[in-house]
């Protein structure tokens, strides 16, 4: 287990992260081991959405931001983070704001109902830096 101190209020406690970790979909079996833990990844996706600071202005004490918003960008597309946000939910955490909420429980689409603040192109592919390229 990830036991560690919280270090904010935002930070999971031991009983809710056994909840969340079981959420959390396992590495890919190809590629490089996962080596980031995965508890301080959702830590720092909760003070970021509680504290409502940029992706860079992370505190240092987290995973680097670009790390952290991947695995957001990445859990809000498959419904990871919307398991998360229910298993908190269900364990009587009052974690995200109520507007925060009903965007947790949209699906990733381009729906109309969606919230203006949600990113809409969140499940698109990040353009590489060849893609801008003429040929």
């Amino acid at each position: 287990m990830d036991a560690i101190d919280p270090k904010y209020p935002t930070d999971l406690d031991d009983e809710q992260w056994t909840l969340v970790a079981a959420v959390i979909p396992p590495p890919k079996r190809l590629g490089r081991e996962r080596i980031m833990s995965m508890r301080a990844v959702v830590n720092a996706i909760l003070y970021r959405r509680r504290t409502r600071c940029s992706w860079r202005m992370l505190p240092r004490d987290f995973p680097h931001w670009r790390t952290v918003y991947d695995y957001h960008r990445q859990w809000l597309c498959d419904g990871t983070w919307q398991r998360i946000c229910q298993v908190l939910t269900r364990s009587g955490r009052d974690q995200l704001r109520p507007e925060e909420s009903r965007f947790e429980r949209s699906s990733c689409s381009h729906a109309p109902e969606r919230e203006s603040h949600c990113d809409a192109h969140a499940c698109l592919p990040r353009a590489s830096a060849t893609s801008g390229a003429k040929a």
